[in-house]
């Protein structure tokens, strides 16, 4: 009986940590639906030219592959492409098919059951990743909304949105030289709160441990480029597919687009991002004063490639690693829980 009743109290917890998502996505659907008119995104979706869908889904492979390289120098080398590739397509993997947005500890314990670095050294590097992410993306909108929203003064906050974003990553490498100033600085900040001393000085060694690997300038850049070039690629395949769906689009149309579903993807959802990728672009669309039907039916393909991708590349990571499912899930819940 004791057993049974802890069962359901997890199985009620499980629930109430999945029902924002589930509501997220809900919403996002019914508003689609309520605003779309569904045979029009049909015919959209129904011209589309095969080729490229398939070479949308190549150049998303090589998206990946950059990334897995970017991922393996913040390791300092010490892991093999091949298992950094197949570790990230796992990651990946669980973000599409399981609750919680389990992908980046999945994948770091990945590492850690098939190399010789921990879960604990791999976690970090994983956290400065998402860094150097969110300051490409943070770019990329900050570059194009202003053209977007025809402001006169466009051109000038394009220059000063590149000028921050290159002052954030001298900021980040000065972080990185000088770990013991943010440890002092964070420890004199929280001085009078000691539950968040505790809790964020784990966070603050974590990422430190993570940075630390960017010391060597040549690490620093290294990374820099090769997480730029999976930004590249993810432009190339979103490109690729575009214009069957937005006639003549240029780079800051097809700069807007991605960013704007990037930051969507960030909202809480169902496992897939199931609707809000889907709202997210039809929201661009209409920002652009493009034709909502085409903006749903462009979702609907883009959406599709990258699942297949990631189905596809994760259940060759999980063969070729020879890793149940259900081992990493049991292990990346208990891990969510210390990270």
């Amino acid at each position: 009986m004791i057993k049974s009743g802890k069962g359901e109290k997890e199985q009620a917890n499980t629930i109430r940590k999945m029902l924002p998502g589930i509501l997220v996505s809900a919403l996002c659907v019914a508003v689609l639906i309520w605003q779309i008119d569904l045979q029009s995104t049909a015919e959209a979706f129904a011209q589309v030219q095969i080729w490229r869908l398939i070479a949308g889904f190549v150049v998303l492979v090589l998206a990946l592959a950059a990334r897995a390289i970017g991922w393996r120098v913040l390791m300092r080398e010490q892991v093999s492409w091949s298992d950094s590739f197949s570790a990230i397509g796992i990651g990946y993997l669980f973000n599409q098919i399981l609750p919680f947005r389990l992908g980046e500890v999945a994948r770091s314990l990945v590492i850690g059951l098939r190399t010789p670095l921990s879960f604990w050294e791999a976690f970090p590097t994983v956290v400065v990743e998402r860094i150097f992410d969110l300051a490409f993306l943070a770019m990329l909108l900050l570059g194009t909304l202003p053209f977007v929203a025809g402001v006169g003064w466009a051109g000038t906050a394009a220059f000063v949105s590149i000028a921050l974003v290159l002052g954030g990553f001298g900021v980040l490498y000065a972080i990185v030289l000088n770990p013991g100033k943010v440890q002092g600085l964070f420890a004199s900040l929280s001085d009078r709160w000691p539950k968040v001393r505790e809790s964020g000085q784990e966070k603050i060694d974590l990422l430190l441990r993570g940075l630390s690997v960017l010391r060597r300038p040549g690490r620093f850049i290294a990374v820099l480029g090769w997480i730029g070039a999976t930004w590249g690629l993810t432009l190339g395949w979103n490109g690729v597919v575009l214009p069957d769906f937005y006639p003549n689009p240029g780079v800051l149309e097809l700069g807007f687009i991605v960013g704007i579903a990037a930051v969507g993807v960030a909202a809480p959802s169902t496992p897939g991002n199931l609707g809000v990728y889907e709202a997210a672009i039809w929201s661009a669309f209409l920002a652009l004063s493009a034709n909502p039907a085409q903006g749903l039916a462009f979702a609907l393909a883009t959406h599709g490639i990258y699942i297949l991708a990631i189905l596809v590349l994760g259940v060759i990571g999980l063969l070729r690693t020879k890793i149940s499912l259900r081992e990493i899930y049991g292990a990346a819940r208990n891990r969510q829980t210390q990270v």
